[in-house]
């Protein structure tokens, strides 16, 4: 029996993962053995290594969970009001994201991490507040950002003209 034709990813790069040899195949997909640039080893399906939606081995998402678990607040509103800014501005597949990361606006880089953040902005949170940027064409830093109520929001935003449509 003639097996289907396999293209041969041997040494190709796809993103931080290197392929370095054929694995197997399992229900007609092609696995790889591949290296991240972290230097972990793992096998993954070729379809999606070609497709993009496997870029690293996870390290980032292990990263990810051992800073969210350290400070505790995962879950809060102050939390959450955090990861929204910083989903809006650096996933490209946020609903947001043409209007925010888009556009150029960014998270100062102090602001990726949650406690800088919080110790920023907390003690002036109240109930019912929203993070607003006072320069609606700067990013988010703690020069630029204050807790406003909705109707300041309404008052301080682009005109509708400057609005991206979303692609989703």
């Amino acid at each position: 029996m003639r097996l289907p034709y396999r293209e041969d990813l041997t040494g190709k790069v796809f993103h931080e993962l290197t392929v370095l040899s054929y694995s197997h195949n399992h229900n007609n997909f092609s696995y790889w053995n591949c290296k991240c640039n972290c230097g972990v080893e793992k096998k993954i399906i070729g379809i999606s290594l070609k497709s993009g939606n496997t870029k690293t081995c996870g390290h980032w998402k292990a990263e990810f969970l051992k800073k969210r678990a350290t400070h505790g607040k995962y879950g809060t509103r102050l939390y959450r009001v955090w990861g929204q800014m910083i989903q809006r501005c650096t996933n490209p597949n946020s609903k947001a994201f043409p209007n925010y990361g888009g556009r150029g606006i960014t998270v100062c880089e102090k602001w990726k991490d949650f406690s800088v953040f919080e110790s920023d902005m907390a003690s002036s949170w109240k109930d019912g507040l929203t993070l607003d940027r006072v320069d609606n064409y700067e990013g988010y830093s703690k020069e630029n950002c204050r807790w406003a109520t909705p109707s300041e929001q309404i008052r301080n935003r682009r005109p509708r003209s400057e609005w991206k449509k979303s692609s989703k």
